[in-house]
């Protein structure tokens, strides 16, 4: 069995000036890659992956997702599981024993800016990730948010065992 190996970046514009701290707490409620790494901030003030280090992460992610339900398993059926669906919100004790998995999708921009913007006095900071699986498929993901609230992402994907995707997506607060 293959993994898709890669790395994710941090990096800000010149004129960048930001809470480090809190945006390290901000960027830490999403996932970044199989391994659970979390955001540190080094002696030099910079934002990176701990856990790993320079090493490879196994499926790194750049652009954010958010759970939007819980898949349960439900009663067997002529021998065969079944399956529901629960929002976070929803979910008990008991869901949370008898869970076989999630259904999640990237977060919004308009979400994502509204969380990391007011972080950011001025220029902008982005998360940016690469990674291949052997000769199989490549990717690249990232996004971008601006102090004044502009964001926007690319995702490219391309390989014989994998979807297409050439995704570009921007937004703009309606008070720029």
């Amino acid at each position: 069995m293959a993994d898709a190996y890669g790395m994710v970046t941090f990096s800000k514009s010149d004129d960048c000036n930001l809470d480090s701290e809190k945006l390290k707490e901000c960027l830490n409620q999403f996932e970044w890659d199989n391994s659970g790494a979390k955001w540190s901030i080094s002696s030099s003030g910079n934002l990176y992956l701990d856990g790993y280090g320079f090493d490879r992460p196994q499926y790194p992610k750049a652009i954010p997702r958010e759970v939007k339900a819980f898949e349960i398993f439900g009663k067997e059926v002529d021998g065969e599981n079944t399956f529901y669906q629960k929002s976070p919100e929803e979910m008990t004790e008991d869901d949370w024993d008898n869970m076989a998995g999630s259904v999640d999708e990237l977060i919004s921009l308009e979400k994502l800016s509204g969380l990391i913007s007011p972080l950011i006095e001025s220029g902008w900071i982005e998360v940016a990730c690469a990674a291949n699986e052997k000769s199989r498929y490549v990717y690249f993901e990232l996004f971008r948010i601006f102090s004044d609230g502009r964001a926007y992402l690319k995702s490219i994907r391309s390989g014989s065992y994998t979807e297409q995707e050439d995704l570009f997506e921007e937004y703009f607060p309606s008070n720029s």
